[in-house]
């Protein structure tokens, strides 16, 4: 890509976020940046919708989703890139030659990102309870979840994976 990183609002043409700096990152930190792009009415791109990330000791951690929500209920226009929207998924087939979605699969621990991405692009899903629903399942990384605890997880979101794991 053709395009200078700058540290002043001011001179940028948009505002991309990837995420938190650090694992005890707060979205208070970064709310001097996010007000800076919504004075000069940046766009917000976000590469990563989720909200949160559970690490494998259970921590839950703010993610990227979390800067753009709170752009968004500032007034502030964000365009999401990523899990769940379908441009990621059909740039990664034109990438990979992928001509059958029945030769894809997509692997992660987000029903609202992951699952539902995967549902709705109409390939297989494995889930990773292991990850940011471990704290809801009562597991830690790598545990079995209790298939009833799942089985409502999937009943509530209205998302069903294909294939469910504990870890990667």
């Amino acid at each position: 890509l053709n395009y200078q990183m700058v540290e002043d609002a001011s001179q940028a043409n948009i505002a991309i976020t990837t995420g938190f700096d650090k694992d005890n990152s707060t979205l208070e930190e970064k709310m001097a940046q996010i007000l800076a792009a919504k004075k000069f009415n940046l766009p917000l791109i976000c590469v990563n919708p989720d909200l949160i990330v559970v690490k494998q000791n259970g921590a839950e951690l703010l993610c990227a989703g979390a800067i753009a929500a709170e752009y968004k209920k500032l007034g502030g226009e964000v365009s999401y890139y990523g899990k769940p929207y379908q441009s990621v998924y059909k740039i990664v087939c034109e990438m990979f030659g992928c001509d059958s979605r029945q030769k894809i699969i997509a692997i992660g621990d987000g029903m609202e990102t992951d699952i539902k991405g995967a549902n709705d692009f109409g390939i297989d899903s494995v889930l990773i309870t292991g990850g940011i629903l471990s704290n809801i399942l009562g597991v830690k990384y790598g545990e079995t979840a209790d298939k009833n605890k799942l089985e409502t997880v999937c009943k509530n979101y209205q998302l069903f994976p294909k294939f469910v794991i504990p870890g990667l």
